[in-house]
């Protein structure tokens, strides 16, 4: 619970890996630290994450949760609300106001909000998007580089995305999705063995 308008030395906004380990080195320097999180992390459809030494195949929920039980036994205040606003400057320090209306001082401020990522137009792609719907070779190549893919173009860095995920993929299709290919491009493409669909 918080008391109305408590100063800390830090507040981090967004409690994923990144904020997660801001406030354990923060608390491990005998600072105050308010971490505020909404609980809506982007890797929440992944069921494993790969590539994490020591952890590689946990489920991201399962590292949140042993970052928040680190962070709290070292007396980091976690708050499961969303940052509505925040005011002040580094001079005077900031206030933040939570879902609930409650306000938290703090003299520094951390964003470690991650990224959103916007999907593609497709119907059905929410529903897919870390399941089938995939976008880090390095998270998820491995496990599905047997089968059959197919990289969506009209997004900046497709054709490159996809010549690096030809080293996963033995059968790999490249949808260009009405988006002009360079010469170069095809060529590049068409030497790596990666077919291109040129339709909708």
């Amino acid at each position: 619970m918080l008391m109305a308008r408590e100063l800390f030395d830090t507040a981090i906004v967004g409690g994923g890996a990144s904020g997660l380990s801001a406030a354990l080195v923060l608390a491990r320097s005998r600072r105050s630290v308010v971490l505020l999180d909404s609980g809506a992390p982007r890797n929440a459809p992944a069921a494993h994450m790969h590539g994490f030494l020591s952890r590689d195949g946990f489920a991201p929920s399962r590292l949140l949760e042993i970052g928040r039980e680190e962070i709290a036994s070292y007396g980091v205040r976690l708050v499961p609300q969303a940052v509505t606003s925040a005011t002040g400057d580094a001079g005077d320090g900031f206030v933040l106001t939570i879902e609930e209306g409650a306000e938290i001082a703090a003299r520094r401020i951390i964003l470690a909000t991650g990224v959103e990522d916007v999907l593609p137009d497709i119907p059905g792609a929410r529903e897919a998007w870390g399941r089938f719907l995939l976008h880090c070779p390095y998270c998820h190549g491995y496990e599905v580089g047997d089968g059959s893919l197919a990289v969506f173009g009209r997004v900046p860095g497709a054709v490159r995305h996809a010549l690096l995920l030809r080293q996963w993929a033995s059968d790999l299709t490249y949808l260009a999705n009405g988006s002009t290919i360079s010469e170069e491009d095809a060529r590049l493409l068409e030497a790596r063995g990666i077919r291109v669909q040129d339709g909708r």
